[in-house]
């Protein structure tokens, strides 16, 4: 148990996956119950203590996660915003081809 929280200390913080989160959340999830579950063998305060870290490492990771996609939107939506301002008609052009492609799959959909 506290290896892992050791290599979570070692991993870069700099690429934050959903894959890690959920594998960080399934470690999370069974230590808890292994926890709850294992014997008198372990004082309860060092487990605690152990799945407090963890969840604050968790909950740091997910921070991390939020703040880079919140970056990479903002980044998106404004570059997008630049590129309606400077040609207008070229985006007016494209968002009325992809909603006439859109309404035809869905319209051959149905029959």
């Amino acid at each position: 148990m506290l290896g892992y929280i050791a290599a979570m200390k070692t991993k870069s913080r700099n690429h934050v996956g959903a894959q890690d989160l959920l594998e960080d959340i399934n470690t999370l999830a069974s230590d808890a119950k292994a926890i709850f579950d294992s014997s008198v063998t372990e004082p309860a305060a060092d487990a605690l203590a152990a799945l407090r870290e963890r969840l604050d490492s968790a909950k740091a990771r997910v921070g991390d996660y939020y703040a880079t996609a919140k970056t990479k939107t903002v980044a998106g939506a404004r570059a997008t915003d630049a590129v309606i301002r400077d040609k207008p008609y070229h985006a007016i052009a494209i968002a009325a081809a992809a909603g006439l492609l859109l309404g035809l799959f869905i319209a051959r959909d149905r029959d």
